[in-house]
C-alpha cells in the first residue's frame, strides 16, 4: 500500500471507532449479576445502576415522587450534570 491508501484507512478507521463508541454511550442495556440483581449499563456513569427485584418495584412505585424530586432540585442538579458533560466532552477531546 501507499501512504496515502494507508492515511485513508487509518481515517476511516478513526470514524468507525468514534460512531461504535457512541453508538455504545447511546444505548443502555440490562443484564442479570452473579448475585441475581438487575444492573442497568450505559446511563452515563463508570459503574451500572445495580438492584435487586423488589428495589426496582418499589422504585417504579415511587416514579412520580422521584420525577417531582428531580423538578424540585433541579437547580442543585444541574451542577452535578454540567460536570458530567464537561468530563464527557474532555475525554472525548483526548481520544
Amino acid at each position: 500500500m501507499d501512504k496515502l491508501t494507508v492515511e485513508q484507512e487509518l481515517a476511516m478507521l478513526r470514524e468507525e471507532n468514534a460512531r461504535l463508541k457512541a453508538e455504545s454511550q447511546e444505548s443502555a442495556t440490562i443484564r442479570i449479576s452473579d448475585k441475581g440483581c438487575i444492573s442497568v449499563y450505559g446511563l452515563g456513569s463508570r459503574f451500572p445502576v445495580t438492584l435487586y427485584r423488589k428495589q426496582w418495584q418499589k422504585l417504579f412505585t415511587m416514579i412520580y415522587q422521584v420525577k417531582g424530586f428531580i423538578d424540585g432540585h433541579a437547580s442543585e442538579l444541574d451542577a452535578v450534570d454540567a460536570r458530567f458533560q464537561a468530563e464527557k466532552q474532555a475525554k472525548k477531546q483526548v481520544a
